[in-house]
């Protein structure tokens, strides 16, 4: 039962016995939307009890359950409906809440795990299975850990109260060769270019607008900004370069007609 002492009235002998368990059921409903109803599941038949989900009122109801094999019994987030299906695929989907993962033998049911989520989760908008760690800190935002989407991790990056971000790091792209093509990966990060050299940056035509980077000449080799074909290059100078060792410029898509004419300006410590 619930907790140590259970809320519900207990059965002692000599009572009204069928009174009590019919008012304790009575109390328990809502708690057992979906359960499987033994009244109608039968050989290859699933029967599940209705109740109320979100503003919708489920009716008790049956789903067909294909033989020999894996079944999903799902519920729509949406509408609350019940289906059966034998695609992992669906048992997965963000649509549906997880009800039932049935095992069939030719003729009937062979075994059966009950995935149910509690009343907030079935009635919710989350699949139920997502985790995060035990504390947090007060307006930290949360990342995944890991690329399965369902743990997260508290950050370093803050958000205060009037919407303050603090704690977040540039990511650094070093490269140390005499050429490299700006990706769309690199935006927001600083590129650092070292070379003894001189370093060609190219600039793709295809970079969306808003697409932004700080570049940073960390060697001897001065660095040229270089547009690819489709691509623009502007400064109020005329500049393409950076103007030396340990400058630094930043550069920003502000057009791209099409897609592939992206129009960037340069701006900073640079040189003609």
């Amino acid at each position: 039962m619930a907790d140590q002492a259970s809320p519900l009235q207990q059965i002692a002998a000599g009572s009204n016995a069928v009174d009590l368990i019919n008012e304790n059921f009575d109390a328990a409903s809502p708690a057992m939307l979906y359960g499987r109803d033994a009244r109608t599941t039968t050989l290859l038949t699933w029967g599940y009890v209705g109740g109320r989900f979100g503003n919708a009122l489920i009716a008790n109801g049956t789903v067909v359950l294909t033989p020999s094999t894996t079944n999903y019994v799902v519920a729509s987030r949406t509408t609350g409906v019940v289906n059966a299906s034998t695609l992992l695929a669906d048992w997965d989907a963000p649509e549906n809440v997880r009800l039932y993962k049935v095992t069939t033998g030719a003729a009937a049911v062979t075994g059966y795990e009950d995935h149910r989520q509690s009343i907030a989760g079935v009635g919710g908008s989350g699949t139920g299975d997502v985790t995060g760690p035990a504390a947090s800190t007060d307006n930290a935002l949360p990342r995944f850990d890991g690329a399965g989407g369902k743990t997260l991790q508290g950050s370093g990056v803050l958000v205060s109260d009037v919407d303050e971000i603090s704690g977040y790091r540039a990511h650094r792209n070093a490269q140390t060769g005499t050429a490299y093509a700006a990706q769309a990966g690199d935006a927001g990060k600083v590129i650092d270019l070292s070379n003894a050299s001189a370093v060609t940056l190219t600039l793709p035509n295809n970079l969306p607008v808003g697409w932004c980077c700080t570049l940073v000449q960390s060697g001897a080799g001065q660095v040229t900004c270089s547009a690819a074909v489709g691509a623009t290059l502007r400064n109020r100078q005329g500049h393409a370069k950076l103007a030396g060792q340990w400058a630094m410029a930043t550069l920003h898509v502000r057009a791209n007609a099409g897609g592939t004419a992206a129009e960037y300006v340069l701006c900073g410590d640079t040189a003609a």
